[in-house]
């Protein structure tokens, strides 16, 4: 069973890049999880457990360990996100709020400073701490960036926020290089689909919204 779970044991090759059954079965079920929350569905969250547990396997092996901090985090607020949602008696179009342009900015801000920190600190991890760190961090800013924003994306999305999509769309862009360079290509890909199930879900969010913000006739 080990074996499985090794990015060495590969499924087949893509682009001349080998693939393993792991990053498979990651991307498998991140790209489930995504649709089912453009959709606005909250088996979303149970699905993106799954999917969380298998990324944080494989990104912990090619040494992205800010995105390893990622899962983790990914992991904890999914479930409180199922949670949450269970408890406002599911997902409904009027639950989709938008922020005010100080809140929007805010939130850039906070994420902006602590990309930085981030970075920095992704930077020294191997030196601290080189028995848990054998090698040091690859693109540990970017990495970190692009680790910050999801955490401000997914907990938007937790609070059914229709400006985390705007998030996810920026994170999908950097995605798809990130992933094309560390040799993972079909996450690349999968953050390109990403990309476009992002847009959708921007899309489908606001109309919904919209839609819940209407009068109701008598």
């Amino acid at each position: 069973m080990s074996h499985f779970f090794s990015v060495s044991n590969t499924a087949w090759t893509l682009f001349g890049t080998p693939m393993s059954w792991l990053e498979l079965a990651s991307v498998g079920f991140s790209l489930w999880s995504v649709y089912l929350m453009a959709r606005h569905n909250i088996l979303t969250w149970p699905t993106g457990a799954v999917a969380v547990v298998l990324s944080l396997l494989l990104l912990w092996q090619i040494q992205l360990y800010a995105d390893v901090v990622e899962q983790i985090y990914y992991f904890v607020t999914g479930f409180w996100g199922w949670w949450l949602w269970i408890v406002k008696g599911g997902p409904t179009d009027r639950t989709i709020q938008q922020g005010t342009r100080p809140q929007i900015l805010y939130a850039l801000g906070v994420t902006g400073v602590l990309s930085l920190l981030a970075g920095w600190f992704d930077s020294n991890v191997h030196i601290w701490w080189p028995g848990f760190f054998k090698e040091a961090a690859s693109l540990p800013y970017l990495d970190a960036a692009t680790t910050v924003a999801s955490f401000t994306a997914q907990w938007l999305m937790v609070k059914q926020r229709l400006e985390c999509w705007w998030f996810w769309i920026i994170i999908d862009v950097v995605g798809v290089w990130l992933y094309a360079y560390k040799g993972v290509m079909l996450y690349s890909v999968q953050y390109a689909i990403f990309l476009v199930l992002a847009i959708g879900g921007l899309i489908s969010w606001t109309r919904k919204r919209h839609a819940a913000a209407l009068p109701t006739a008598p």
